[in-house]
């Protein structure tokens, strides 16, 4: 599959030593050359998580709907490296009803169409089969844009298992729809179960050393070391860190 006439590389897929993917203005790049350029890869649990909105919106929507677009690109930009998760996708999730950004939806059915019908996802032939579709490769914001989609704004999928990622956000996003469909205004109550062990640290000596440690298992994206000192009389500050496997 090739792109159309005029329409050149959508980008050099080169990795900068943070792993984080920019696009560059240099598009004599030819599509071959971009596909064997695949982005470094963090792995999945260390993926940095985006700043919490806080306040209002102009719009009416409560602040946690704001998050949709967010998750639905995070969704897309899996899928697109994970393509063997589309089955899933596609049985839980209706473009119409659950994805808000066009180019989200022009994206996934890409994805969807070069995976079926050529077993193959990869950069150059999703764009190319974008590029068939009237209007689609300007509205999901020509290279630019595509680049914000597959590296989900630079956050780089890497190794690990995919699944419990996309579970998590078919879920949100049906939540999501629900609200939007009865009062946009209401918070999308969306949360994970998780369990763990605090225990007095038996070692502690001195004011320095916490009071209590132990774990917490959370879903996504994974265990938690704890340690806890007092903080008043009633309470515990907590911090946590995330376990490398």
């Amino acid at each position: 599959m090739s792109l159309p006439d005029g329409v050149q590389t959508p980008l050099d897929l080169e990795s900068p030593s943070d792993g984080v993917l920019t696009p560059l203005d240099d598009w004599s790049e030819s599509l071959a050359q971009v596909s064997e350029k695949p982005p470094a890869a963090a792995p999945i649990a260390a993926r940095p998580r985006r700043p919490a909105i806080s306040g209002g919106s102009a719009t009416g929507l409560h602040p946690s709907l704001q998050w949709a677009p967010a998750i639905e690109q995070s969704l897309i930009a899996l899928v697109w490296q994970c393509p063997e998760q589309i089955g899933m996708v596609r049985q839980q999730l209706d473009e119409r009803v659950h994805l808000t950004v066009p180019a989200h939806r022009h994206v996934l059915s890409a994805i969807e169409w070069t995976y079926r019908g050529m077993g193959c996802v990869s950069w150059t032939v999703v764009v190319a089969e974008l590029c068939h579709i009237p209007g689609a490769f300007q509205e999901c914001g020509g290279k630019a844009g595509l680049n914000t989609i597959y590296t989900d704004g630079g956050l780089v999928m890497g190794a690990g298992d995919p699944e419990p990622f996309i579970r998590y956000y078919i879920d949100f996003l049906k939540a999501a729809a629900v609200i939007r469909g009865v009062d946009p205004t209401r918070p999308v109550l969306h949360h994970m179960d998780a369990h763990g062990v605090l225990e007095l640290n038996k070692l502690a000596t001195s004011l320095s050393h916490p009071t209590v440690t132990g774990w917490i298992h959370v879903p996504l994206p994974g265990t938690y070391s704890l340690a806890g000192w007092p903080q008043g009389e009633v309470q515990l500050r907590l911090k946590g860190q995330l376990k490398r496997t």
